[in-house]
């Protein structure tokens, strides 16, 4: 009888008071935990959305881009629509080519969405200033394409280890940390991973 009266306290305060229960198939004892993933964060929110006049195209932006001691050539980047059969380089990034002068080729790219781009970059010195061009035009269902022109004008020595006519100034510090991909490269990726095409 005493042991019947055991067993039921022990039931009662021990198993339904909420103790650990181990894993059973874990030999080790460990008690059991288990795991909560937080959403991913959206870098895009609170971004501008650019519609072209077609509505057929469109991708997100930041209301700023760009630096004291480097800058977009213009804000929001041009933007182009081109009809099927048209050549898309020649009409919206006729001055892309690489340092050399020469043509630059196509890196291939898709984004996030399956809207398939190239990319097409270039720079250029002109007056102490470094002009580099990304020009990326998407290819939509119906052969047409839209593309987005980005010309990034900074010092020729930002971002290289040196500051230049910025030694001494205020923007010295601007101009020395520079990180071209985090500060430039990878903003414009995140612009580019928006662009949809409406079907």
């Amino acid at each position: 009888m005493l042991l019947a009266i055991v067993g039921i306290w022990y039931f009662f305060t021990i198993q339904k008071s909420g103790a650990p229960t181990t894993n059973p198939g874990n030999n080790s004892g460990e008690t059991a935990t288990t795991t909560t993933t937080n959403p991913p964060v959206d870098q895009t929110a609170g971004w501008l959305v650019y519609t072209s006049s077609d509505d057929t195209f469109s991708f997100k932006y930041p209301q700023t881009f760009g630096a004291n001691v480097w800058r977009l050539d213009q804000w929001p980047p041009i933007v182009t629509m081109v009809a099927t059969g048209k050549d898309p380089v020649a009409l919206a990034c006729p001055d892309v080519r690489s340092s050399s002068g020469t043509a630059v080729t196509a890196k291939p790219g898709t984004t996030p969405s399956g809207v398939a781009y190239n990319l097409y970059t270039g720079s250029d010195v002109g007056a102490g200033q470094l002009y580099t061009q990304y020009c990326y035009v998407f290819t939509g269902s119906k052969g047409d394409f839209a593309v987005i022109d980005f010309i990034i004008h900074s010092h020729t020595a930002c971002g290289f280890g040196g500051c230049g006519a910025y030694c001494g100034t205020q923007y010295e510090s601007e101009c020395t940390n520079l990180n071209w991909e985090k500060d430039i490269q990878q903003p414009i990726q995140k612009m580019v991973d928006t662009a949809t095409f409406k079907s």
